[in-house]
């Protein structure tokens, strides 16, 4: 049997216990509309702005940009719908017979417009083309995108849905300055990318 071991005088061993972690501030879970700057939780108590100021403000730029970024994606579907419809119209494929509609594929100056420039007339959405300027013409053209094309348009539509939602559980936070970070992005986002010239 093992003898004890013998300290010297004045020497005391520690308690092997494991430090306790240091929890984490309480979140601020008010459901009314608050202005607190403090210990304010963003969809999870992990996204704890705590007493840093400095982390709540870089907390409201993001949710800014994250706002902006929503009207971005829409303005990206939008775009993405008018080249693919533009396109169609450029590269209308030719028919054996006469085409009631090859009127609506031709300039004012009796040009034919497909060529191997038509990709950069779709690629400036303010080139104006006489389809687009008849009603009647523009109303019986009918387009159905490719299925790789209709991924790429499921996927940004999938993306502006999670992005809005996403939005929504945030503003849930209750807290005015994160709404008014949310409405001040909305505001420059739209004004930005929403810029298009009206039609009838």
């Amino acid at each position: 049997m093992a003898s004890p071991t013998i300290l010297p005088p004045g020497v005391v061993l520690a308690p092997l216990i494991s430090p306790v972690p240091f929890p984490p501030p309480p979140c601020n879970k008010g459901q009314l509309l608050n202005w607190e700057t403090d210990n304010v939780c963003i969809l999870t108590e992990g996204w704890n702005t705590g007493q840093d100021l400095r982390f709540f403000i870089l907390t409201c730029v993001c949710v800014t940009a994250l706002a902006v970024f929503l009207e971005f994606l829409r303005m990206t579907l939008r775009y993405y719908d008018d080249y693919l419809f533009c396109k169609h119209v450029y590269y209308k494929p030719k028919r054996s017979g006469p085409d009631p509609g090859s009127a609506a594929v031709k300039d004012n100056n009796s040009h034919n417009v497909d060529g191997p420039h038509a990709h950069q007339r779709c690629a400036h959405p303010g080139h104006q083309h006489p389809v687009f300027e008849d009603p009647e013409i523009l109303q019986r053209i009918r387009y159905r995108p490719s299925p790789l094309e209709q991924l790429v348009r499921t996927i940004i539509f999938t993306l502006i849905v999670a992005n809005a939602y996403l939005l929504v559980l945030i503003a849930m936070s209750f807290n005015g300055f994160i709404i008014l970070s949310i409405l001040v992005g909305s505001l420059f986002g739209f004004f930005g990318f929403q810029w298009v010239c009206l039609s009838g």
